[in-house]
């Protein structure tokens, strides 16, 4: 009876073991790879990316600097040097950046010019996550860590034993301020400099907060430097600080930021940092990564399938980003870059609606709900202060991109193209047609040509976001076998989780939303028809975690890299014949299972009426 027991026992905690194991596991957040997409260029887009150091949404991003300041390749994994840690509010190089300064330790010689004091870094001594960054400055014997939250971020610069450390504040120019106060080991600023689409009295008011004296302190004019001035407004506004240390000794650096106020900016300070370590700050914005990022499981991919997909999902929840902050009497406030007044509500920001309503938004509808209702109300606050809904926000309206596209319809082209099996030739045409194209119209090769060219699928040119939907349109004409044999050739040719893994822009989330959604097995080809397009799962199992609490499962239990084609499907139990899934159907959860095959199906999902909402119909 004792050796039963015994034996029980010993079963039992293995179990359990076992168990927790497998709970604690499953970790999307380590998967993430902040740097795909970041090896890009003005003439070859892979991405056009960079890795964006914060929390979902954040108010703030922080950022490696590799390129001169204003330059919207920002950060190039080509690079070899580092210029600075900088605030950033860039949705796309092609948009810009507002508001942004820039932190950089030194030793040795103080170098206030961004060419002079850039240092040599590698790949090799550079860690990167969402929430936690590293990386080694050679030419400074420094280690430079970043923790971030909403609005401000903790970093901790590890000092070689040194009489002359530095650490330079850049507040940018075309209009900055900075203030040194050494009696508080703080220095306090702020930067106006923008891409248009702000009122004149636009501003980003910054706090650096230290944990050591400042032994000596310089402000900057224009590369001019003063030891005598504690206080400079001008063009180009700079603030040094240095100070002696001991070898390994690591220096503290609160910092945080309001478009508000100072004071504003003090209280956001003290709401999400006060008085933490770097080490809790880092931990709670590992937390809320895998809070976010683990309400959609995948299982059943290969590593890089994996990887894929929640870097994917991490740039999906970066944009829009949130412009309001909580003021002293915990209200809901933003400075409005449309009026110049500070309003109440939500404002969201930093999206180009010509690319994420396609396929963005109706995914934040089904798994981010809360979230996609508070950037619903701020599209109203942006309504109400300018009279307009934005098309491109950043952080006020953006002259770029044409349309009205928060509403959007399937075009007449089943019509116009003869009925289903001309579309269908149509269709096959795109990828039979050698890659040729004509830059007349811009007067030179644009990279979504090149990047086009390269891909080895004729005309088909995935990186430009208007023909992202095109796959699915095999399922409104009688062939849902072509549809699903493109879709998984481009999930496994044009993705991959490295700094070349974009076959184009990434775009604020939609380039990766097409990822993310094809690789869970359908997609919204037609936004605000409720309805979502069946193409080839990529994974064996995906769990959406809703907040109503229900869970919709998808399952493909015998998919593999040749089983591309749907031989049947069944919704809840029952045989789905038909193309598609609704809205309802996945917030009311359940299991859609695939059974996949290697060989097409061409009776199945062929019928007229099987295919989705269409605006002829």
């Amino acid at each position: 009876m004792i050796k039963l027991s015994v034996i029980l026992c010993f079963v039992c905690c293995v179990g359990i073991s076992f168990q927790a194991k497998s709970q604690t596991a499953f970790k999307p957040e380590e998967l993430v790879n902040p740097l795909m997409g970041t090896d890009s260029k003005m003439t070859f887009s892979n991405g056009n990316t960079y890795p964006a150091i914060a929390l979902p949404w954040g108010m703030n991003f922080w950022t490696p600097q590799t390129n001169t300041n204003g330059q919207g390749w920002q950060y190039q994994y080509s690079a070899e040097k580092i210029r600075g840690f900088k605030q950033t509010h860039q949705p796309s190089p092609w948009i810009g950046d507002y508001g942004q300064f820039s932190i950089m330790p030194m030793t040795g010689k103080l170098r206030v010019n961004e060419e002079k004091h850039a240092s040599t870094f590698s790949h090799k001594a550079e860690v990167a996550h969402p929430y936690y960054y590293n990386v080694y400055l050679a030419d400074y014997n420094v280690l430079t860590e970043i923790a971030p939250t909403e609005r401000a971020a903790y970093f901790q610069f590890t000092f070689p034993k040194s009489d002359s450390s530095y650490i330079l504040v850049d507040a940018y120019d075309r209009g900055s301020y900075v203030k040194i106060i050494p009696e508080e080991n703080k220095i306090v600023g702020y930067s106006t400099r923008n891409r248009g689409g702000v009122p004149a009295n636009f501003r980003n008011y910054f706090i650096l907060q230290f944990d050591k004296s400042f032994q000596l302190t310089y402000t900057v004019k224009d590369s001019v430097i003063s030891a005598i001035e504690k206080e400079v407004t001008h063009f180009h506004a700079q603030a040094v600080v240095g100070f002696k240390t001991a070898k390994g000794e690591k220096v503290n650096v609160r910092v945080v930021s309001s478009f508000i106020s100072l004071e504003q900016a003090e209280l956001n300070l003290k709401r999400e940092i006060g008085n933490q370590s770097f080490q809790e700050i880092q931990q709670q914005a590992k937390v809320v990564w895998h809070r976010e990022l683990a309400k959609v499981k995948a299982e059943g991919g290969t590593t890089d399938q994996l990887k894929t997909f929640y870097s994917c999902l991490y740039r999906m929840i970066l944009f829009p980003r949130k412009l309001h902050e909580i003021n002293a009497a915990n209200q809901v406030v933003h400075y409005s870059p449309l009026n110049g007044n500070v309003e109440k509500g939500f404002m969201y920001t930093d999206t180009g609606f010509w690319d994420t309503f396609r396929a963005l938004f109706p995914f934040l509808s089904i798994v981010y709900p809360e979230t996609d209702a508070q950037i619903m109300e701020g599209l109203t606050n942006t309504y109400k202060e300018s009279g307009w809904l934005p098309e491109w926000a950043s952080p006020g309206h953006k002259k770029s991109m044409i349309g009205s596209n928060s509403a959007s319809v399937v075009g007449e082209a089943y019509q116009l193209m003869g009925g289903r099996k001309k579309m269908e030739m149509m269709l096959d045409s795109v990828f039979q047609l050698p890659p040729i194209f004509d830059e007349k119209y811009y007067k030179r090769v644009i990279h979504e040509m090149t990047e086009m060219q390269v891909m080895n699928m004729g005309q088909y040119a995935h990186g430009n976001q208007p023909i992202q939907h095109m796959l699915y349109i095999y399922n409104y004409c009688g062939a849902p076998w072509k549809a699903q044999f493109h879709v998984r050739d481009v999930l496994d040719k044009l993705y991959k989780p490295t700094p070349d893994g974009y076959c184009g822009d990434e775009d604020n989330g939609q380039t990766s939303a097409w990822y993310v959604f094809s690789a869970i097995g359908f997609y919204p080809v037609c936004p605000g028809s409720q309805e979502y397009v069946i193409g080839s799962p990529l994974f064996r199992k995906v769990t959406l975690k809703l907040q109503n609490g229900k869970q919709f499962t998808i399952k493909a239990t015998n998919n593999d890299e040749q089983r591309v084609y749907v031989q049947s499907a069944t919704l809840n139990g029952k045989p789905l014949t038909k193309n598609f899934v609704t809205h309802s159907t996945l917030i009311n959860g359940g299991t859609l299972d695939f059974d996949m095959t290697a060989t097409p199906n061409y009776k199945r999902g062929v019928g007229t009426e099987s295919e989705p909402f269409s605006a002829t119909k």
